[in-house]
């Protein structure tokens, strides 16, 4: 017993010793090790528990797991002997490492049998690429296409020509170019980096005679370091968060951890030629939001350069002489007025876009030029999370958003209805579909082009009407989905009827007529008709059909 606890105290003492290092080499050695090794593991529980449904030959596992032992071995000689990018073993074993990986990844893909299981799989190899190595440009480009293409080689060998091919055409074209952008800006970030701990060490030796400003400027670089290595995970939010406003929150709320001095603060961006409120920290949101402030009620707009930090004290004789009666009594009541707000400006696409406040509450002359340096970081990761946030919603819009009525795609609205269905399991949702009556006689009288307005025209009407908070998206056609949480069908029906007043207000002109778009409309709910997603949607379907025949009789829509 003691033998073996020996054995598990140097294994511990032996990971302990693994770093992530200071350089791309070392970053590489880490992170690589880390990756074979939960590959290998993989492949050892695979090789104990494999389900015959899902693997084609247990053999080929063998084969790989004999593979992944061989590169942990490598990667085992390198680190325990420390080897160095002069060694060319450790060179060049690194350096053709991420395309031994893929191959590997790409020979455990071809051993599933079912698609779901290897683009779940290729998905993780990506993803894993992503991490495992800070790719230069041209290589990153080499490696992501290899992925890419290798898998697309072994779909088309698998499958030929068929559907599943072309399934997979897009949505593999689609999931590198994602995990390239993020490893793009993951490289940008470490090199910016990088960049700023060598400029601020260069700073460090310049003043090294003046020992408090060495105790200050140390203080600064390990929060901003740990402000560097906040944003690199909040970066990684922006691949699973589709709400800026979300990450804004986040930003602020980790600012305030890191600033010693903050007790306080909030973010404003320009909507509509309007300062508004999106994050707040020891204020009320909901109130601050009612408050909109002109641009020239900024403190901003007194500046020569509103992209320079800058501590403003007193704030309520500030806004008192700036803002409007009206907004300094709202602003009054939703916070108490902080005696020191540093603040910093942040843009996109060198247009201004925003501003940072971090505030305090117990001295007017508490922040430093440390904390406006670090406020400045702020504002400039900031501005590299808008841009990655920009990035990847021009990337995915065309797969979640109809093109003609910017309604959410049919593929969209059931992933969040799938959400809402696995966080709120108890709750009522109901789902509503809608079928546009005379879509086909329009078209056949007046063309598609005036087809296409008559939908674009119902989609905004659903928009503009003031129904309670809702998913809305297009099937298909002339087919459209509304899916409401916690209403009951008897709530969901009058927030249909909203919706038909709207268009009894708002009629369209097609030719020299007036039209009232029409719909028809059927309901079933979640928890009460059924829990099949599948069966809720024929329930629906057939209420809509009933109606469409009700309405046909009646001559009423």
């Amino acid at each position: 017993m003691t033998k073996n606890n020996n054995v598990l105290l140097k294994v511990i003492k032996y990971l302990k010793q693994i770093t992530v290092g200071e350089s791309d080499f070392s970053y590489a050695i880490s992170y690589g090790l880390f990756s074979i090794v939960i590959l290998f593991l993989k492949q050892i529980f695979t090789v104990i528990f494999y389900d015959s449904n899902q693997i084609a030959n247990i053999q080929n596992y063998y084969l790989i797991l004999f593979f992944s032992l061989v590169l942990l071995v490598c990667f085992i000689i390198i680190h325990a002997r420390k080897l160095t990018e002069e060694n060319k073993f450790a060179l060049y074993f690194i350096k053709i490492y991420p395309f031994l990986f893929i191959a590997l990844g790409m020979f455990i893909i071809s051993t599933y049998t079912e698609r779901n299981a290897k683009m779940l799989s290729y998905i993780v190899i990506v993803v894993s690429l992503f991490w495992i190595q800070i790719f230069k440009t041209v290589r990153r480009i080499g490696v992501f296409s290899f992925s890419a293409i290798s898998y697309l080689g072994l779909s088309y060998i698998t499958y030929g020509l068929t559907e599943n091919f072309y399934l997979d055409l897009p949505l593999v074209g689609m999931i590198s170019l994602i995990v390239f952008i993020a490893s793009t800006i993951f490289s940008m970030l470490h090199r910016s980096h990088k960049e700023t701990i060598t400029d601020l060490d260069i700073r460090n030796e310049k003043y090294s005679l003046v020992i408090d400003n060495l105790k200050n400027t140390y203080s600064s670089l390990k929060i901003s370091k740990k402000i560097t290595d906040s944003m690199y995970e909040l970066t990684q939010e922006v691949l699973k968060n589709e709400n800026i406003e979300d990450l804004f929150q986040m930003v602020l709320d980790k600012a305030t951890t890191l600033i010693p001095k903050a007790q306080a603060g909030s973010i404003l961006i320009l909507e509509d030629n309007m300062m508004k409120f999106v994050a707040a920290n020891g204020y009320d949101l909901e109130k601050l939001k009612k408050i909109e402030l002109g641009i020239e009620e900024t403190f901003q707009a007194t500046l020569e350069d509103k992209y320079e930090p800058t501590i403003i004290k007193n704030l309520e004789i500030f806004d008192e002489a700036h803002l409007g009666k009206e907004n300094n009594k709202r602003m009054y009541e939703s916070a108490v007025f902080a005696k020191s707000c540093m603040t910093c400006s942040f843009k996109y696409q060198d247009e201004f876009f925003g501003s940072i406040n971090i505030d305090n509450f117990d001295s007017e002359d508490i922040f430093t030029k440390e904390d406006k340096y670090l406020i400045k970081q702020l504002a400039q990761e900031i501005e590299i999370i808008i841009s990655v946030h920009k990035l990847y919603e021009q990337a995915l819009r065309p797969t979640k958003f109809d093109e003609l009525t910017q309604a959410k795609s049919r593929r969209y609205c059931m992933k969040l209805l799938n959400n809402l269905i696995d966080h709120e399991e108890e709750t009522i949702i109901s789902i509503c579909t809608m079928d546009i009556n005379n879509l086909k006689i329009i078209n056949d009288e007046f063309g598609h082009d005036v087809g296409d307005k008559y939908l674009f025209e119902f989609a905004e009407a659903v928009r503009n009407s003031e129904i309670a908070d809702n998913i809305f998206g297009r099937v298909g056609g002339d087919e459209f989905i509304l899916i409401f949480n916690k209403l009951t069908k008897d709530e969901t029906v009058q927030q249909i009827q909203i919706i038909k007043n709207y268009l009894k207000k708002h009629l369209i002109q097609i030719g020299n007529n007036n039209v009232e778009i029409s719909f028809a409309s059927g309901v079933s709910v979640y928890g009460v008709d059924s829990k099949e997603i599948k069966e809720l949607f024929k329930i629906s379907d057939k209420r809509m059909y009933e109606d469409k025949f009700i309405q046909k009789k009646t001559g009423k829509s």
